[in-house]
C-alpha cells in the first residue's frame, strides 16, 4: 500500500510538472498580458490583488492577408482603458517588430530587459534579420479613436515584446481620458506596415498596411461616481518658472489617477532647463516629471511612492500657444492621503535621485472637472499680475 501510494503521489507530481510546463508554454507562446507588462516593465507597481477581476479576455479575432490579430485582454474602469493584442504572422518567414532597425534583439524580445545581459546578446534586427533568412519584415503600432469623433483622445503604446520562438508579437497600449464615463465607443486598429529596406528605419510602405479592428462599447467594470481629491491653491515655483495650477486626484478601485496641470511664468526660464539642443538650428523641448514622493527627514534621496497599472510618462500638451501643460500617470490604491509631497525632476535617471525642487500640498474632495482650460487661462494670467511679493509661493520648500 505504501508503495502504491508513493508511486501514485509521484505519478501526480509529474503530471502536475508537465501541467505547469505547458502552462509556462503557453503562456510564452501567447504572450503577455496587462499585469505582465505593469508588473515587468516598470518599476514600484502596485497590482492589487483582485485585479485579474476586472480584466476581459479573448475579445476578438481579425484576420488580415499575413496576419492574425487577437485582441486578448482588455480592462476599462471609466478613466482609463488597457488592452493587449497579438499579432500572429501565418509564415515564418515574417519577421515582426517595432522601433528602429538597429535596436538590442534582447530588448525587443524581453520585458524589462536586464542592461548587462542585453550588451552581452548583442544582437540587432538587422542581424537577425541578415542570419535567418526572412523574406519580409513588418513594423507593428496601434491607434485608438472614438468612431463617432466625440472626444478627443490622447494614446500611448506602451511597447511590445516578441516571441523569438513563435514570432508573435505581443503589444499593449494605456489610453487615458479626460473625463469619467461608464461607457466609451472605441476602435482599435492594429498596423502592420511592410519594411521596403531593413536598413533604413523609414523606409516602410504604407500603401502595403494591413489593419486589425476592434470596435466595441465599453462599459466600466466601476462606477464613475469615484471621488475626487483635488488641490486647487496654485502652487507657483520660481526656480523653474512654472505655476501648477490644480492637481487632481481620481480614486478608482485599482490605482488612482493624477493629472497634474500646470502653466509657464517665466517661459525663458523654463526653456533654459529643459530644453536640449542636439542639433544646430533644432530644438527638442523637455518637460518636468512631476513624481509623487516620500522623504525621510535625513535621507539624501528621494524615493517614489508606487504606481499603479497606467504609465506615469504620459506627458500631453493642452495649449502650448498659453503655456500651458498637463502630465497623467498613476498611483497605487495605498497611496491615499491628506497631504502629498510633489518631486520635480529633470529626468529619473540620475542616482541618487534628487528633485530639482519639491512642494507639499493637501488635497480636498471636490468635482474632479474644477478648471476648464479657459480658466486655468484666466488664473495664469491674474496670478502672473501680481507683484512678486504678493503672488503665492507659501507651498514652496
Amino acid at each position: 500500500m505504501k508503495r502504491k501510494l508513493t508511486c501514485s503521489f509521484s505519478l501526480a507530481l509529474v503530471i502536475a510538472l508537465m501541467l505547469a510546463t505547458m502552462g509556462v508554454a503557453f503562456a510564452l507562446i501567447n504572450g503577455f498580458g496587462i499585469l505582465d507588462f505593469a508588473r515587468t516593465q516598470w518599476e514600484d507597481v502596485e497590482v492589487p490583488p483582485d485585479a485579474e477581476k476586472y480584466i476581459d479576455h479573448d475579445l476578438a479575432i481579425s484576420e488580415t492577408e499575413h496576419f492574425t490579430v487577437r485582441f486578448r485582454e482588455t480592462a476599462y474602469d471609466g478613466k482609463s482603458c488597457h488592452v493587449v493584442y497579438d499579432v500572429v504572422p501565418k509564415s515564418k518567414d515574417i519577421l515582426l517588430f517595432e522601433g528602429i532597425e538597429d535596436e538590442f534583439w534582447y530588448g525587443l524580445t524581453h520585458l524589462n530587459p536586464d542592461r548587462e545581459k542585453m550588451l552581452q546578446d548583442g544582437r540587432t534586427i538587422l542581424d537577425v534579420w541578415n542570419a535567418g533568412g526572412y523574406a519580409e519584415a513588418w513594423e507593428v503600432d496601434i491607434d485608438v479613436y472614438d468612431p463617432n469623433d466625440t472626444e478627443f483622445i490622447r494614446e500611448y503604446g506602451g511597447g511590445g515584446v516578441l516571441d523569438e520562438e513563435t514570432g508573435v508579437y505581443t503589444g499593449h497600449i494605456d489610453v487615458p481620458f479626460s473625463s469619467v464615463k461608464t461607457e466609451r465607443n472605441l476602435t482599435f486598429s492594429v498596423r502592420m506596415l511592410p519594411g521596403i529596406d531593413m536598413r533604413d528605419e523609414f523606409a516602410v510602405d504604407y500603401e502595403r498596411a494591413e489593419y486589425g479592428y476592434l470596435t466595441r462599447t465599453f462599459h466600466a467594470s466601476v462606477s464613475g461616481e469615484e471621488k475626487a481629491l483635488v488641490s486647487t491653491e496654485p502652487i507657483l515655483i520660481p526656480s523653474i518658472g512654472v505655476c501648477i495650477d490644480q492637481v487632481r486626484l481620481m480614486v478608482l478601485p485599482q490605482e488612482i489617477q493624477y493629472q497634474i496641470d500646470y502653466s509657464l511664468t517665466d517661459a525663458a526660464l523654463f526653456h533654459s532647463l529643459f530644453d536640449d539642443h542636439p542639433e544646430a538650428g533644432m530644438t527638442v523641448t523637455l518637460h518636468p516629471a512631476f513624481r509623487f514622493i516620500s522623504r525621510d527627514a535625513d535621507a539624501k534621496e528621494v524615493k517614489l511612492l508606487a504606481r499603479g497599472l497606467t504609465s506615469n510618462d504620459n506627458q500631453y500638451n493642452i495649449d502650448e500657444e498659453q503655456g500651458i501643460f498637463a502630465q497623467t500617470g498613476s498611483l497605487g490604491r495605498s497611496s491615499v492621503q491628506e497631504e502629498y509631497t510633489l518631486g520635480i525632476f529633470r529626468n529619473l535617471y540620475t542616482k541618487p535621485l534628487i528633485p530639482m525642487e519639491t512642494v507639499t500640498f493637501r488635497v480636498q474632495v471636490q468635482n474632479p472637472d474644477t478648471f476648464t482650460p479657459e480658466e486655468r487661462v484666466r488664473q495664469w494670467q491674474s496670478d502672473r499680475s501680481k507683484p512678486h511679493d504678493e503672488q503665492d509661493d507659501t507651498f514652496v520648500n
